[in-house]
C-alpha cells in the first residue's frame, strides 16, 4: 500500500474515523474488485445508499467480486477517500454515489486516466467515468398523478433535501403528475437542507398537514425518515422514494417512486469484469426498467380505477406520448 495510504489510516485511526469496510469476507473474487463510496448519511438510510448496496449484494449472487466501502460523513471527505482507492490500484471500478460528489470525483479521476469510476446521479465528462442518471421525474410525476387524485383535501406536500437540481427533479415530476391529474391541485413545497436531518424534514412535515396537505413526498434521503413519523402521527399519508420504502410503515406510506439500481448496476459490473467497459452516459427511466411507482408493501387503500389510470398514464410516459418535465 502506499506510504500516503498508510498515514491517511493512521490519522484517522487516530481520531476514531473508520476507513475502508469489507463489503464482502469470504468468496473469492477472481481478480475483481470494486470500492464504493456512498452519500453523505451513509447505510442505513433505507432509501439512496441501501438501495446501491442491495443492488451489490443482489450482484454478488451471480458475478464473482469483492467490494470495499466507506461511508463518509461530510462532502469533504469525498476527495480523500476517492483518491485512496485509486491510488492502491486494487479496484476495477470505483463507485461514487451522490450528485454532490460529482466535482470530487471529476478531480481525482482527471488525476488517475486509467482507473474506471461510476457515478451515481450526476454526468461526468472524464473519459474514464461511467455516469447514471435516473429520470426520477417520470416515477415521481406517477406518484404525483396518484397523490393527487387521491387527496381528499385537495392539497398535497413535498419536502426536498437541498434546493439543488438532482432534488428538483423528483419535485418537478411530482408537481407536474400532480397538475396532469387535477390543475387545481393545491402543492406545497418545502427543503429541509440535507439529507440526514429528519428531525427538520418532520417539523416541516407536521407544518404542512396542519396546512391541509394529506399526502407528502419526501426527495431527501434519511431525512424522508421524519416525515413518515409526521404522517403517521397525525394520520396522514407519506410517499416513499429511491428505494421501496412503503413495508417500513405500510399503514402510511401508500406507494413509492422507485429507482432500481439491480439492473443498471449489474450491467457495469458484469461488462467491466468481461473487459468490456463503456464509459460515458448512461440515463435511464421508465423505458429501461429503472424507475417505477410501486404499491408493493403497502396497506394503504388506492382505489383501484386510479391504478388502472396509473397503467395507462405509465404507458404514455414510456411512449413518450406524455413529456415530463425534469426541472423546476
Amino acid at each position: 500500500m502506499k506510504k500516503l495510504f498508510v498515514i491517511l489510516a493512521i490519522v484517522l485511526i487516530c481520531i476514531g474515523m473508520p476507513l475502508f469496510a469489507g463489503g464482502s469476507g469470504e468468496k473469492t473474487s477472481g481478480g475483481n474488485r470494486i470500492a464504493v463510496m456512498y452519500g453523505v448519511g451513509g447505510l442505513g438510510d433505507q432509501s439512496f445508499n441501501d438501495n446501491i448496496n442491495n443492488a451489490i449484494i443482489a450482484a454478488q449472487e451471480t458475478l464473482d467480486f469483492e467490494y470495499d466501502y466507506v461511508e463518509p460523513t461530510a462532502v469533504s471527505e469525498f476527495e480523500t477517500f476517492l483518491r485512496e482507492f485509486a491510488l492502491s490500484g486494487d479496484y476495477t471500478l470505483i463507485i461514487s454515489a451522490g450528485s454532490d460528489s460529482a466535482d470530487a470525483l471529476n478531480k481525482v479521476a482527471g488525476e488517475f486516466p486509467e482507473q474506471y469510476f461510476v457515478l451515481l446521479d450526476s454526468a461526468s465528462a472524464q473519459d474514464n467515468v461511467i455516469s447514471v442518471t435516473f429520470k426520477d421525474n417520470e416515477s415521481t410525476f406517477l406518484a404525483g398523478y396518484v397523490a393527487a387524485l387521491s387527496s381528499e383535501t385537495g392539497c398535497i406536500g413535498v419536502i426536498g433535501a437541498m434546493d439543488i437540481d438532482v432534488i428538483n427533479g423528483f419535485i418537478a415530476g411530482w408537481e407536474a403528475g400532480a397538475r396532469y391529474a387535477d390543475p387545481d391541485i393545491e402543492i406545497l413545497r418545502m427543503y429541509c437542507g440535507g439529507f440526514q436531518d429528519p428531525v427538520t424534514a418532520k417539523e416541516m412535515a407536521l407544518q404542512m398537514y396542519a396546512r391541509g396537505a394529506d399526502i407528502i413526498m419526501g426527495a431527501a434521503g434519511g431525512s424522508g425518515l421524519g416525515i413518515f413519523q409526521a404522517a403517521e402521527e397525525t394520520g396522514n399519508y407519506a410517499v416513499g422514494v429511491d428505494s421501496n420504502q412503503n413495508p417500513l410503515k405500510p399503514a402510511t406510506i401508500m406507494m413509492s417512486a422507485v429507482r432500481n439500481f439491480k439492473p443498471v448496476i449489474y450491467s457495469i459490473l458484469s461488462d467491466s469484469f468481461d473487459g468490456n467497459v463503456e464509459t460515458g452516459l448512461r440515463n435511464v427511466g421508465i423505458a429501461e426498467g429503472a424507475v417505477e411507482c410501486t404499491f408493493d408493501g403497502s396497506e394503504v387503500q388506492v382505489d383501484q380505477s386510479i391504478k388502472d389510470a396509473l397503467v395507462t398514464i405509465e404507458g404514455e410516459v414510456r411512449e413518450g406520448k406524455i413529456s415530463v418535465p425534469s426541472a423546476l
